[in-house]
């Protein structure tokens, strides 16, 4: 297979990065930048311009020779239209075709998709799924997006919102969730959520004792899910319980993707897998109790490999692939 250059660009709420990669699914040079949410999308698209630039720069090859450009975006983007439909973080991003901005700036094909999305692609092409063609994915951090691969492709749906797994409705009496509605699986299992339930429980009943206090120095909105885990890990029986409670949770929106699409795995990426076993064996324990068909064959669910590199490899499969 002869080498092929590729820009790969990947935009998220907190930073914005650009790469050189090859359709091997190695990236010889990137770099990255803090997004300047508050300055609007003008203003991120000409930083991007300039780390494109840049990368290409220090990676020294000709700008003539690169194949094309792929794009990881941090919201929903009709696929169909190649648009962004909006973002919650940054202004001007609604219905701009990024895709065609960057193809006229650089004079090569361009192609872009939502991150989950990309990262489920990246994970396929490059990483934990590259033996099977039926995978789903999710990413557990601030929130929980989804991503779903069917005979080796991307599988958009008919309005490109397939893979939205953290906004499946767990428990309708549940907490808020940023969508508006109640219960979602992201309010109930994402880190976001079991920080933000953890302060409010702890609040409301002030008399609890956990070792969860201590380590914010009783600072309760200090408290992250790295915070629970951790005194989780000191056997504190609250702490455990609460993250029993969210792994629970999760597991209900991972075996209900199970019962609807019967992936051949279920790739996991995001910090919470760094919690390793603590966290993935309790999972696989209560999906194989809520799966339908979950005790007749085993369904690998697997860290994801990607990591940081997550958006900028998949933007990398998504064009190279294309």
């Amino acid at each position: 297979m002869d080498k092929e250059y590729f820009l790969v660009i990947d935009i998220g709420g907190t930073k914005i990065r650009s790469a050189i990669g090859d359709n091997r699914g190695h990236l010889l040079k990137k770099v990255k930048s803090f997004t300047q949410a508050k300055a609007g999308a003008k203003t991120i698209i000409n930083d991007l311009f300039a780390m494109s630039d840049q990368v290409i720069n220090l990676t020294g090859i000709d700008p003539s020779i690169l194949k094309g450009i792929g794009i990881s975006f941090g919201g929903p983007v009709d696929f169909t239209k190649q648009k962004i439909l909006r973002s919650q973080h940054v202004s001007g991003w609604n219905n701009l075709n990024l895709a065609k901005i960057f193809s006229a700036k650089y004079n090569v094909p361009a192609i872009i998709d939502n991150d989950a999305n990309v990262a489920a692609f990246g994970e396929k092409i490059f990483g934990s799924g590259k033996k099977v063609d039926n995978l789903f994915y999710l990413t557990i951090s601030t929130g929980i997006g989804g991503g779903i691969i069917l005979a080796g492709k991307i599988w958009h749906g008919a309005h490109s919102l397939a893979g939205e797994l953290g906004h499946c409705i767990i428990d309708r009496n549940g907490p808020n969730c940023l969508c508006g509605k109640k219960g979602c699986l992201e309010a109930l299992a994402s880190g976001t959520g079991l920080a933000r339930n953890t302060i409010a429980d702890l609040k409301k009943h002030p008399q609890l004792k956990t070792k969860i206090k201590g380590l914010v120095s009783n600072k309760l909105d200090q408290i992250t899910a790295i915070t629970i885990y951790q005194a989780a890990r000191q056997d504190d029986p609250y702490a455990k319980k609460i993250v029993d409670q969210s792994i629970a949770n999760l597991a209900l929106g991972v075996s209900n993707a199970i019962n609807i699409f019967d992936p051949e795995m279920i790739v996991i990426g995001g910090g919470i897998t760094n919690e390793g076993e603590m966290f993935f064996e309790p999972l696989k324990k209560y999906v194989s109790q809520f799966s339908m068909f979950k005790q007749s064959f085993s369904i690998p669910i697997v860290p994801a490999k990607l990591g940081d590199d997550a958006g900028l490899k998949g933007a990398l499969a998504l064009i190279s692939q294309s």
